[in-house]
């Protein structure tokens, strides 16, 4: 008597369905619904109209309201990018390779304290720090490097500052991965063939963590296009920036298909610059592999 074979299992394929179905419903339907909406026609009044128009998008690009704010929130991206990267190497080293415990749980917990933190409590207390009466303006005209306060809050300098601090753990968090994968055998390697800790850095370990850098860099790039929350209660909405303008658009003027508009530009730069970093990458994978 031939018994019944057991039901096979599908496969671990099956696993990736709901994550999968998950995202094509909370995030690809609503992009597709932001599309259409930037192409929607609207009356003198911000009301939607029938039918598809580009006016919006040439809107965009070309009015100096708009265009001014997308290249000034790509440079403010590009700013922040490059402090993250600078400040994020030695905390990601520390974090990675010390072997003081202590040291490592610390700085740790200094990184991650932004994630950790109510937005609104940070914001404010970059305020504090960053007003004219604030401890930053009171050593600068204590030390007599200046003779008045200097307007941090609604600077460039407040806002790279702030964007900064937190956006910082997501480079940190991405440079990790790679430093801690880092064969100690190659570095060891590069100090017996007489190779100093600045050629070993220059030569050796940069460049193989130049997977963190670019993760990093298109994580910390692509958040900082659209950071509104945290310029917002720092410096107020009369900042250049691309995601306040979106706000700006949405909460006073009521102008949804340029605000979408906006947003879409804002997105499609993201996505450049991210395949444009991966390019690198693998252009310098290839070489350091040989």
């Amino acid at each position: 008597m031939r018994t019944a074979a057991p039901p096979r299992w599908p496969g671990p394929g099956i696993l990736v369905i709901p994550p999968l179905v998950f995202v094509v419903i909370m995030f690809a339907v609503p992009l597709v619904q932001l599309a259409q909406l930037s192409l929607r026609p609207s009356d003198a009044f911000n009301r939607l109209l029938d039918g598809f128009t580009t006016e919006n998008f040439r809107r965009v690009l070309s009015e100096p309201y708009f265009a001014d704010s997308i290249s000034y929130t790509v440079v403010n991206s590009a700013v922040v990018t490059l402090a993250c990267a600078v400040i994020a190497f030695p905390l990601s080293w520390v974090i990675t390779r010390t072997s003081r415990r202590w040291l490592k749980v610390l700085v740790f917990m200094v990184v991650i304290s932004p994630m950790l933190t109510s937005v609104v409590v940070r914001s404010y207390g970059w305020r504090i720090v960053l007003s004219s009466e604030g401890p930053v303006n009171s050593a600068l005209l204590g030390l007599g490097l200046v003779e008045q306060p200097l307007a941090l809050l609604t600077s460039r300098a407040g806002s790279v500052i702030s964007i900064v601090h937190v956006l910082l753990p997501f480079f940190v968090l991405m440079l990790n991965s790679t430093l801690k994968a880092l064969d100690e055998s190659v570095l060891r390697a590069a100090q017996a063939l007489g190779a100093g800790p600045i050629r070993r850095l220059m030569q050796v370990i940069l460049p193989l963590s130049v997977p963190g850098f670019v993760g990093g860099a298109i994580v910390v790039f692509s958040l900082s296009m659209g950071i509104y929350v945290t310029p917002l209660l720092i410096g107020g909405v009369n900042q250049p920036l691309g995601g306040l303008r979106v706000y700006t658009q949405v909460m006073t003027s009521f102008d949804y298909p340029t605000a979408a508009a906006l947003s879409f530009v804002l997105l499609a730069i993201s996505l450049i610059v991210a395949g444009l970093l991966s390019a690198v990458q693998l252009v310098g994978g290839k070489r350091i592999h040989g």
